[in-house]
């Protein structure tokens, strides 16, 4: 997409948060004057793709019509490699509300943060096939952990503990590596340091600091790209009114992570779409997508993370009162309880399956056949 810095004033409709955040990148990270962007006659490449983001808005659009007013869906899509921002869903009309829910509203990651403690485990030597307790309930130093739905899964390798979204399970596992090790893990794959509720207490692992649906998108995309984490961009190139190039976004990432790291812990997360895995319900795929689900406590928040090696797409739904408050989500659409699984899959899955129609089908790299092959089958939940 080309934009014409000095006609681009209409900020009506979705494209008002694109419009918004290409005149942020350009002054808060390419150090550009306000003056610059509104009279220095500039063309401004953008890196989205205009039937992606067609697709992103319908995505949102296909929502029942009974959704509640404060109903807030941010989506965002970028290739992992790169950076590069293919589509952003920010709002339905920025003229009506000026905050984008994709890179500025902050929502509870749910079970999305157990990718900061696969990866912790992953990096301190556990093997994936290595079994913890999963019982439907625990209790550790007066706190209670339940599996959602009460269901009891016995004992679970790390797959199976993804697969399934046991929070028992992963409970243990982050009392062995350390809820230090955890945040420290979270930190140095990209969220910052002072991010809202990001604490090193047990329950951290279950995802209690609010984040965006941009810096999960971030966080992902390194175990998608092997290891480096990049910078989310929405600005390809700036040209001025001769046609020279005059800025360029930074598009190399930087080792955070161990190849075989990020490659075992998306092994684990291809699991989540297997049989009876928590987005096996969207089904019908023609390439393999590794992913993550997540449902915070109320529930106050509801996500889905899902990626190839060529795109990661994060999508969260919170809701909002008048004031801005963060409130529980209200049921609609015949839709009880608003889990990842629910609204929020069916998101990710309605924008995927269009946006990578003429994508190459690309394969996951391989992990060592001996890390694999100590992967013992997961047995099925039992209440």
């Amino acid at each position: 997409e080309t934009v014409d810095a000095a006609k681009s004033n209409d900020f009506s409709g979705t494209n008002g948060y694109l419009l918004q955040q290409v005149r942020d990148e350009l002054i808060g990270k390419a150090d550009f004057t306000e003056d610059e962007v509104n009279m220095g006659g500039y063309r401004i490449i953008t890196t989205v793709d205009k039937g992606m983001q067609e697709a992103a808005v319908a995505a949102v659009d296909s929502l029942p019509k009974s959704r509640p007013a404060g109903n807030r869906v941010g989506l965002i899509s970028m290739r992992p490699d790169t950076g590069e921002i293919y589509a952003v869903y920010g709002g339905d009309d920025y003229m009506k509300r000026q905050r984008n829910a994709a890179t500025q509203d902050r929502a509870q990651a749910g079970s999305t943060f157990k990718l900061f403690a696969l990866v912790g485990a992953l990096d301190a030597g556990v093997d994936l096939g290595e079994r913890f307790p999963a019982p439907a309930s625990m209790q550790v130093g007066g706190a209670t952990f339940t599996n959602s739905g009460g269901v009891g899964y016995g004992s679970l390798d790390l797959i199976g503990m993804t697969k399934y979204s046991s929070n028992t399970g992963y409970i243990n596992l982050n009392q062995k590596i350390t809820p230090e090790k955890t945040k420290e893990t979270a930190i140095s794959m990209g969220l910052s340091a002072d991010t809202p509720g990001l604490d090193d207490n047990l329950g951290n692992v279950l995802g209690s600091a609010s984040v965006t649906a941009e810096e999960m998108a971030r966080s992902y995309s390194v175990v998608a790209n092997g290891g480096k984490l990049v910078t989310p961009h929405v600005v390809k190139e700036v040209r001025d009114a001769a046609g020279n190039v005059i800025y360029e976004s930074p598009k190399a990432g930087e080792r955070v992570i161990k190849s075989e790291v990020a490659n075992e812990a998306t092994y684990a997360l291809r699991s989540v779409f297997s049989a009876g895995g928590t987005a096996s319900g969207l089904g019908g795929y023609s390439r393999p997508f590794a992913g993550k689900t997540g449902t915070s406590t109320g529930p106050v928040s509801a996500w889905f993370v899902g990626y190839t090696p060529q795109m990661v797409t994060a999508v969260n739904m919170f809701q909002q009162g008048e004031d801005g408050s963060e409130q529980v989500l209200t049921s609609f659409g015949g839709v009880g309880t608003v889990f990842g699984s629910t609204f929020p899959a069916d998101i990710w899955w309605q924008y995927t399956k269009v946006a990578m129609a003429d994508m190459e089908k690309v394969e996951f790299p391989q992990i060592a056949a001996e890390r694999r092959n100590k992967h013992r089958n997961t047995p099925q939940p039992t209440p």
